[in-house]
């Protein structure tokens, strides 16, 4: 994986997302959603990516490399 990459998620995932408008959110992203990796981060011990989701409107959040799969 790496940055550009069309990806999917492989499972349901909760993430937290900061949006201007609203502040800190919860939501549900859901299996099969596609995003493009916008970089590629490690927090701890964990390797993941922040990606960028496009649904309602474009969300950014990261996700553990384990939820996501290339497309």
């Amino acid at each position: 994986m790496k940055v550009g990459n069309l990806v999917c998620l492989r499972q349901n995932f909760p993430a937290s997302i900061y949006t201007h408008e609203r502040g800190l959110t919860e939501t549900m992203l859901t299996q099969g959603t596609s995003g493009v990796v916008i970089s590629i981060e490690v927090r701890g011990p964990v390797p993941g990516a922040k990606v960028m989701f496009n649904e309602d409107k474009t969300i950014i959040t990261w996700c553990p490399t384990e939820f996501l799969k290339v497309t």
